[in-house]
């Protein structure tokens, strides 16, 4: 049933009646010639214009800051080299990259999670002074597909001369 006043459900059908989904609800749908109910966009309530829009999008990232969270954490309480400025020495700076990095192709990369991740120390953060490494991570995200374009189009005979 469309819709039952006895089970307290809103029903809503984004394909009948749109504007859930531009204002960032997850809402569902139903599509001609299939049956039952989609997703139309699995919407995270993000601040507009932020990065994390799908909730695929933000569950990648969650798991790509966790697995640098656990390979830093491993890094506490250990020492590194510093230049004279005070920042890090380049060979144990590359040493952590190559360890989360590492991690991050295993289980995600490789795992077809992401298209790439890279977590990249900072050179010119005084360690020294800090005791903190600063870094940066990035994600490529898969994409997500939205909708499908099809150009269709009679082929035409070779035309005889």
């Amino acid at each position: 049933a469309i819709n039952d006043p006895q089970d307290g459900f809103v029903y809503h059908d984004e394909r009948i009646l749109a504007g859930l989904d531009a204002a960032r609800f997850t809402t569902a749908r139903t599509r001609v010639k299939k049956n039952g109910f989609y997703f139309v966009n699995p919407n995270l309530m993000s601040p507009l214009g932020s990065q994390f829009t799908f909730l695929p999008h933000g569950n990648v990232i969650d798991i790509a800051s966790d697995i640098t969270y656990d390979k830093g954490q491993d890094e506490v309480n250990e020492d590194v080299r510093q230049n004279p400025n005070g920042t890090i020495y380049d060979t144990d700076a590359k040493n952590l990259e190559t360890t989360i990095n590492l991690a991050l192709a295993a289980q995600m990369v490789n795992a077809n999670m992401v298209s790439a991740a890279a977590f990249v120390v900072g050179r010119n953060w005084n360690v020294g002074a800090t005791n903190k490494v600063q870094g940066t991570l990035t994600v490529l995200p898969r994409p997500y597909v939205l909708e499908v374009d099809v150009t269709i189009a009679f082929q035409l005979p070779n035309q005889a001369g």
